[in-house]
């Protein structure tokens, strides 16, 4: 579903009001905004993963900047280093950036072993003093719906949340109460099937064990 196609039916439950500028640029702010707040959640959904990303750095510095529209690292997910001729493929262990330094002050081992997450940084620990690559997975931002044609992840996976969401925020602007009444009853249905998919997901990649619980 493209952008445009999204703003015909947030018009259309809104008792097809006519296209207008103002109208047409307040559901454009309204799918973006929706989008980023979407993407501030505490659950975010498997299609927003990237999987097994390379990630590069050069030797001598133990910093990897984070790419850009990275959100989070996915649960239980580690950084894997590639390792060297000498040493083999290595799960690096996350910890906090002070304990990780506490830890390696003064070593002079440049085999990598644990990260942690800065602001705009992977930092490694200990230095590596080769050029060092590895495989990740994270969470990345949607493509921006900047163009009426543009169809990003969001609306091609849940269009349904997408359109309640922002259509509601553009019915209580213009406050008419039955479209509120129309989104709100939508933004409660999709939102129920949006967590209830992520759910299911990954159930599907833990296999229930008969008595495992016991």
């Amino acid at each position: 579903m493209t952008r445009d196609e999204a703003a015909t039916l947030i018009r259309s439950k809104l008792s097809f009001r006519a296209s207008s500028t103002n109208l047409n640029l307040a559901i454009v702010n309204a799918l973006q905004y929706t989008q980023r707040d979407l993407e501030t959640g505490k659950t975010l959904p498997p299609f927003l993963i990237t999987e097994s990303e390379a990630l590069t750095g050069v030797a001598n510095s133990p910093t990897i900047a984070l790419p850009t529209g990275f959100l989070r690292l996915v649960e239980d997910e580690n950084i894997w280093w590639n390792g060297t001729a000498t040493a083999g493929v290595r799960e690096l262990q996350r910890a906090e950036y002070k304990q990780l330094r506490a830890v390696w002050a003064g070593t002079t081992e440049t085999s990598p072993r644990a990260y942690a997450l800065r602001k705009n940084s992977i930092y490694i620990f200990p230095t590596p003093d080769v050029a060092h690559t590895y495989v990740w997975s994270y969470y990345k931002k949607a493509d921006i719906l900047d163009d009426g044609s543009d169809e990003n992840v969001w609306l091609l996976n849940a269009p349904d949340l997408m359109i309640a969401q922002a259509g509601l925020l553009v019915a209580a602007d213009l406050q008419d109460d039955a479209a509120v009444a129309k989104f709100t009853a939508l933004q409660m249905s999709a939102q129920k099937a949006f967590f209830y998919k992520i759910v299911d997901d990954e159930l599907a990649d833990y296999p229930l064990i008969m008595g495992g619980n016991n």
